[in-house]
């Protein structure tokens, strides 16, 4: 079966050598809006992360190295505009919620009527991950995240929404 537009685009591949384990992730967004593109990929005690969020808008672009026990990374930005409040696409409703703003109250309620997916799976958990991603029904879509070089942190949020989209898409076929 061909990809549907719109459907989870994830690829995944891992590999077991004599001296190490590698896993290489390169993920594009299900919903149309934002869009984003993600390449994880670990190998050892390594790892190289590359994220672009909504380049049309917000233009986003985030790296993150690890090697040897030394962290790198940042997010650069080529838009005065900054992440959007809200992206419509033709799967719903995408509201962003800054975590830096301490909206607490709304990652509470949105994890309330959280009945399709939810990552990380408490509202306590959101501040260690820097991120969340949850799906309240099928056509509204909450995603937290923190700016600046935590921004990067969302991605690994989106990747377990992608997944969990590659395996139910058929709930957002209408």
């Amino acid at each position: 079966m061909a990809p549907l537009p719109g459907m989870a685009t994830c690829f995944e591949m891992e590999r077991e050598t004599h001296a190490e384990f590698e896993a290489f992730i390169q993920c594009r967004n299900t919903l149309g809006e934002p869009r984003y593109e993600i390449t994880h990929h670990y190998f050892g005690e390594n790892f190289v992360g590359l994220f672009s969020f909504d380049l049309k808008s917000a233009g986003l672009v985030c790296y993150e190295y690890e090697f040897n026990g030394q962290t790198t990374g940042e997010c650069r930005t080529a838009s005065i505009r900054g992440v959007s409040s809200q992206y419509e696409s033709r799967h719903g409703i995408v509201n962003m919620i800054n975590l830096e703003e301490g909206k607490l109250e709304e990652i509470d309620q949105a994890y309330e009527k959280a009945d399709l997916f939810r990552y990380p799976d408490s509202p306590e958990e959101v501040m260690i991950e820097n991120c969340f991603v949850v799906v309240e029904n099928k056509r509204q879509f909450f995603m937290g995240y923190r700016e600046n070089s935590q921004f990067m942190d969302l991605s690994n949020c989106l990747i377990r929404f992608e997944r969990f989209m590659k395996k139910n898409y058929k709930l957002f076929l209408n």
